[in-house]
């Protein structure tokens, strides 16, 4: 079981730094009010991650299963084996994708070709090619959209 903070924190596909930044709450008492949250936090509080996260703040005082949560109720968290080169990588930061999300959109449920997707140096042109068909624009186009130096990150 974890907390509603927890529960609606991942729905949202926030982290803890990005909740902390756009409620002004310190991330350690992020971190509590999502293990457990404790009873003596004031009502502000909650009332400032409930209005930030769309839910009354109750429903952060719930606690919920974590199965309940799909696989894309995950933020994207920048991973260390990514190449900012490649075009791939800099589009799943760009979509703020989960490597899980990333690796369906190329057409596997496995997490890992979302990884090894972004790690290499230069994308595979088949990647290139089906991310670009899901986007609806062209291989040259996804290249050019997603490349580093254009801005993009």
């Amino acid at each position: 079981m974890i907390s509603g903070t927890e529960y609606y924190r991942r729905k949202a596909r926030l982290s803890l730094r990005a909740l902390s930044k756009h409620t002004g709450i310190a991330e350690p008492l992020l971190r509590k009010l999502c293990d457990d949250p404790p009873m003596t936090t004031s009502t502000e509080i909650y009332m400032r991650a409930a209005a930030e996260l769309g839910v009354k703040v109750m429903a952060l005082l719930e606690k919920h299963d974590e199965s309940e949560l799909d696989v894309g109720d995950q933020a994207s968290y920048p991973s260390r084996t990514e190449c900012m080169t490649n075009c791939v990588a800099v589009y799943r930061r760009v979509k703020g994708l989960t490597l899980e999300q990333l690796a369906l959109r190329l057409g596997s449920p496995n997490r890992e070709l979302g990884r090894q997707a972004c790690a290499l140096e230069m994308p595979r042109k088949k990647h290139v090619r089906v991310l670009a068909a899901y986007e609806g624009i062209t291989p040259e186009q996804f290249r050019h959209m997603y490349t580093r130096d254009n801005g993009v990150v």
